[in-house]
């Protein structure tokens, strides 16, 4: 097995490619170990065995709702930006002198492209989200919502809630969540 320092030893550069590949696969809970690798055509595959897809779909449900308030605050932002981005004003008596020139303009254009890139990434994610939600059962989803959508539910009351809601025991309503929390990975990550 080959350690972070060893596989970072062989895949150091890259281009502004990998910082969006970084952010991807760290948001699917991969590190930047993975990304690099991915990067060099590394196969990603003998990496993906050390992956917990339980956890990162776990994680998925539980930011989603949170993803989706960043993904409006991010085209209000895209929006702002943009709004700032036009021609110069010359029917002001005054001109900006700073000893800047462009660079202002240079740094929002920038600045632009990333939170364009971000917002591209929260679609891309919402749409696979929503593919899957969707592929579910109406038993599936009502029993993820009340494991992991709730709000920081403790364990125990989403297992009462599911126990009420489908008049089973414990143990019935762990295997639902773990049924449901199967076909959701499957829906989402194959």
């Amino acid at each position: 097995m080959v350690n972070g320092s060893q596989a970072r030893a062989g895949m150091d550069g890259g281009d502004g490619d990998e910082n969006e590949l970084r952010l991807d696969l760290e948001h699917h809970g991969l590190s930047q170990v993975h990304a690099r690798a991915a990067k060099k055509g590394v196969a990603l595959l003998m990496l993906e065995k050390y992956v917990d897809w339980d956890d990162v779909i776990i994680k998925a449900l539980r930011r989603h709702d949170e993803n989706r308030v960043a993904l409006a605050n991010l085209r209000e932002e895209y929006a702002a930006i943009t709004d700032g981005l036009g021609a110069v004003d010359y029917s002001k008596d005054r001109v900006d002198s700073s000893g800047d020139g462009d660079c202002g303009m240079v740094d929002r254009l920038l600045q632009k492209e990333a939170v364009g890139a971000k917002i591209k990434a929260l679609e891309r994610d919402e749409r696979q989200y929503a593919r899957a939600w969707d592929a579910l059962t109406d038993e599936d989803r009502r029993v993820l919502a009340e494991f992991f959508q709730r709000g920081r539910r403790r364990t125990e009351d989403a297992v009462d809630a599911v126990c009420d809601y489908y008049l089973c025991d414990r143990s019935t309503a762990f295997r639902k969540r773990r049924k449901a929390l199967n076909r959701f990975k499957m829906f989402l990550v194959g």
